[in-house]
């Protein structure tokens, strides 16, 4: 099984050797490795630190005028030459076990590895002890997520890495216990993107979509999945949307929304086979007026 990495950067060309250098120093032998440095449209030092590494057969590098971030994750499964690609933001920095973990364990069938990950600052030191490094924790994000390379082209485009989430729930998954990132928190990083109630709403029309691509993909099943399957999987996203809808109207204190988006949450949790009493208790905090802090304390998509 050939491995592409995929470096996604935009104006982090200060963190760039260290992501790329992480990748290409790996515990074992990996004569096949690919790893596609993806520039999209960089202003920084990111084209003089990306000439570093031209030299070495493993690297390519593929610039583009500036894109956006959904836009060089696609390109980058696209140009990608490996059967299985994993995902690693310019600021992150694998762990030298990280491929040696996973190649111990992925089969020809995997579809979607996930595994957790570990909080650097700005100056690679660990992070412990504060809310960025226990939400940091959480798997799913770009640079713990390695996806079957056929798999995830026929859920392009993309508009960030839950484009790709649905593998997970489609299967066979590997998922690990075992940090194998280092996930930086800096000045320009997007853990706290903008206030709560405008992100959970932007998250759930990014989850819609990723629900309405499954149901598109399912008039033509592909090989490694059926219709059903695809079916009963954008159930569950359009559930996570109404979650994320209904969190937002909470966080807005915008309570005839919040209702509504809980009416909604029940009927696709049901449709999910997922209505259990985890679900009812977050749909009655609508009745409490109760926002929660984060995502990640319900469940990751």
């Amino acid at each position: 099984m050939r491995i592409s990495i995929c470096v996604i950067c935009y104006n982090y060309g200060r963190f760039l050797s260290d992501a790329i250098t992480s990748c290409l120093y790996q515990d074992g032998q990996w004569d096949d490795l690919e790893v596609l440095v993806l520039d999209d449209g960089s202003t920084d030092e990111t084209p003089e630190i990306c000439a570093r590494f031209e030299h070495d057969p493993r690297v390519r590098i593929s610039r583009t005028e500036n894109r956006g971030f959904g836009a060089t994750l696609t390109r980058g499964i696209r140009e990608a030459k490996g059967d299985f690609v994993f995902l690693l933001d310019a600021d992150d920095r694998f762990l030298p076990q990280k491929l040696q973990s996973i190649s111990a364990q992925i089969t020809d069938d995997t579809l979607y590895v996930e595994h957790p990950k570990r909080v650097i600052d700005a100056s690679g030191n660990p992070v412990t002890n504060n809310a960025n490094q226990r939400s940091g924790q959480a798997a799913g994000s770009t640079s713990t997520i390695g996806v079957r390379r056929d798999a995830a082209l026929a859920m392009l485009p993309v508009e960030n890495e839950i484009g790709f989430h649905p593998l997970k729930h489609i299967g066979p998954a590997l998922l690990m216990d075992q940090p194998l990132v280092d996930y930086r928190i800096h000045g320009n990083s997007m853990l706290d993107r903008e206030s709560k109630g405008a992100w959970y709403f932007k998250l759930g029309g990014m989850t819609q979509r990723v629900a309405d691509r499954l149901v598109a993909l399912s008039g033509q099943a592909p090989t490694w999945t059926s219709a059903d399957q695809l079916t009963q999987v954008a159930a569950h996203f359009r559930m996570m949307a109404a979650f994320d809808w209904m969190e937002a109207a909470l966080q807005e204190r915008r309570w005839l929304d919040a209702y509504r988006h809980a009416g909604g949450y029940l009927k696709h949790a049901f449709a999910a086979r997922a209505l259990n009493a985890q679900v009812l208790r977050h749909a009655l905090r609508v009745a409490r007026r109760k926002p929660i802090p984060q995502r990640s304390v319900v469940s990751s998509v």
